[in-house]
């Protein structure tokens, strides 16, 4: 039981585009998940023919992410991304953080999404748009399948369950 990484990326991407952002900047990190959403987020730009940007931070955390990040936001209006995605959360808020720093507006300047749906990101100063991987749908899946287990039955084949988007403030249309 698990969530569908590569989905979530991929919704992440179609949310940036259906927002009409055309030059899109994904932050991702190690690990499978990442490159999982990541992966995710580029199939979806580039198959409906948007500019999308790779940058991976040596580490999952929001300092990493807006290290990563902090050049490419101080670029010209007319070479900046308009939107970025950052495989989770503390990463898109430490990309928030740093568009702060430069003056960037989110979501004026800058969409920001992020990846967890952790609780920081539904407070009303952050309000951040995220994608919900639904870990209490996860857990109830999970038990299920281990009580048919301990029931003296088999494991199902592994169950991809859908992400979900969590739309809040800080992504908005080009």
């Amino acid at each position: 039981m698990a969530s569908d990484e590569f989905a979530g990326g991929r919704l992440a991407a179609a949310h940036l585009a259906k927002l009409g952002h055309r030059d899109v900047l994904c932050v991702s990190a190690p690990g499978a998940s990442a490159a999982a959403r990541e992966a995710g987020c580029v199939a979806e730009l580039r198959e409906r023919g948007l500019s999308v940007r790779v940058v991976r931070a040596a580490q999952t955390s929001g300092a990493a992410a807006g290290a990563a990040v902090a050049e490419l936001l101080e670029e010209p209006e007319a070479r900046r991304p308009t939107a970025v995605f950052a495989v989770n959360d503390p990463m898109a808020l430490g990309v928030m953080g740093v568009a702060a720093r430069l003056g960037l507006s989110v979501p004026r300047d800058l969409s920001v999404l992020g990846y967890d749906d952790s609780p920081l990101a539904e407070y009303e100063l952050i309000s951040l748009t995220s994608i919900s991987g639904d870990p209490r749908e996860l857990g109830e899946a999970a038990g299920s399948e281990l009580l048919a287990v301990l029931g003296g039955g088999h494991a199902p084949a592994e169950t991809l369950l859908q992400p979900r988007l969590v739309q809040r403030g800080s992504t908005a249309p080009r």
